[in-house]
């Protein structure tokens, strides 16, 4: 697994060879950046290959539940997705996992899925 930043528009180029999964968002020096996951197809089992748009759809979904705080919702696509892309994003998803228990146990009315990083 690589790892890129890149806006939506850039990485939707790439998609035409390479699987894309958006990760996180940054916000540095005050720009937001994208990061992204990318895959070369050749990686992915074959038995997986032909539910690539389904796999990408539940990521998507993932994102989407994080980012609006519905952590259950993304705690169960988390389940779906282990061990799929041939574990290449197991390590992301690792993260994802104890963010999500950390996050059920705060109650973070000012929470945004932006991470600042300031150099």
């Amino acid at each position: 697994m690589n790892i890129i930043f890149a806006n939506r528009e850039d990485a939707a180029e790439m998609t035409a060879r390479y699987i894309l999964l958006e990760l996180d968002t940054f916000r540095i020096n005050d720009e937001v950046k994208i990061s992204w996951c990318v895959l070369d197809p050749a990686t992915v089992p074959m038995t997986e290959l032909w539910q690539v748009d389904t796999l990408r759809g539940l990521h998507a979904k993932l994102l989407e539940s994080y980012q609006t705080q519905n952590w259950k919702n993304a705690a169960g696509y988390l389940e779906q997705l282990v061990g799929k892309w041939a574990c290449q994003v197991d390590s992301y998803y690792a993260i994802m996992k104890k963010r999500l228990e950390d996050l059920t146990q705060y109650d973070m009315p000012d929470w945004t899925h932006v991470i600042d990083k300031q150099p």
